[in-house]
């Protein structure tokens, strides 16, 4: 989860509250006749979901906590995890469309 936390702490320090160069490349975006600047980041960086990851995050650690102990086990994880799944390819067509093509083909093979 660190890795997580980490990517997610800089981009949003890096944009907000502590901007670096970096917030150029989220917040302009190239317009015919120069550049124009946005409320959030462009579609080239967009903003992760910050909450709809925690969820899936807590989803995987109680599905597995599920199997260790079974005081932990759900019986709507299931269904849970599905709606998951679906609010997350949900929201990343929505916000970025090629989304696939900027995964290894393994990966969109396996979706």
């Amino acid at each position: 989860m660190s890795f997580m936390y980490d990517a997610l702490y800089r981009y949003y320090s890096s944009a907000g509250p502590h901007p670096t160069l970096m917030a150029g490349d989220l917040l302009f975006e190239k317009h015919p006749k120069g550049l124009v600047l946005r409320g959030e980041p462009t579609a080239q960086f967009v903003s992760p979901p910050v909450y709809l990851h925690g969820a899936w995050h807590l989803y995987e650690a109680l599905q597995e906590s599920g199997e260790l102990t079974p005081e932990l086990s759900l019986p709507e994880l299931p269904s849970i995890g599905h709606d998951l799944y679906a609010l997350l390819k949900e929201w990343t067509n929505m916000r970025l469309p090629n989304w696939r093509e900027l995964l290894p083909r393994e990966v969109v093979d396996q979706i």
